[in-house]
């Protein structure tokens, strides 16, 4: 059944208010929470809603922090390589490219070279994950961390002898 022209726009006309009310309370409730004061436990976290932001965009670091987690993949990698586990070598690669995407979003500086190393290094070893894993992993594995080193190296970031960080525990 048609409503009426008349209706309709009552209609529209009570659901833009309504949803004008939402958005209302909702930025209220926005305005309060942020302008409340401290935050975090033992309300370590001060200032503005500004000055909040830049603290915990603080503490979210640089590269630095990527990179452990980097490493902790790349040892990864490495395992599911010698097990054949295609799968996990995937899920690893694909964690790295990721981490490295939101490290580079924080130090846009570093963009540039790590962009190089997806060339050089990380989209290479996706392929051959998925082309003959078993006889592409270890050539593409040898170009993974050779573009690591180059990628250090043109940010002038320590790690020279790979092989040796490797055999770390």
């Amino acid at each position: 059944m048609m409503n009426n022209p008349q209706e309709s726009r009552t209609n529209a006309v009570i659901v833009g208010i309504a949803c004008g009310a939402l958005l209302l309370a909702a930025a209220s409730l926005v305005v309060s929470f942020s302008e409340r004061g401290p935050a975090g436990p033992g309300g370590w976290l001060k200032g503005s809603p500004a000055e909040k932001f830049d603290a915990l965009a603080e503490q979210q670091r640089g590269l630095d922090q990527a990179m452990w987690e980097v490493a902790h993949r790349y040892r990864e990698l490495v395992w599911a390589g010698e097990q054949e586990d295609w799968g996990y070598a995937r899920y690893q690669v694909e964690k790295i490219k990721l981490t490295l995407e939101q490290g580079i979003e924080r130090r846009p500086a570093r963009a540039e070279n790590a962009r190089l190393f997806f060339k050089e290094g990380l989209d290479p070893f996706l392929s051959a994950i998925g082309n003959n894993p078993r006889d592409n992993f270890q050539p593409r594995l040898r170009q993974l961390e050779a573009a690591c080193i180059n990628c250090h190296s043109r940010e002038k970031a320590p790690m020279e002898n790979l092989e040796a960080w490797l055999k770390r525990q």
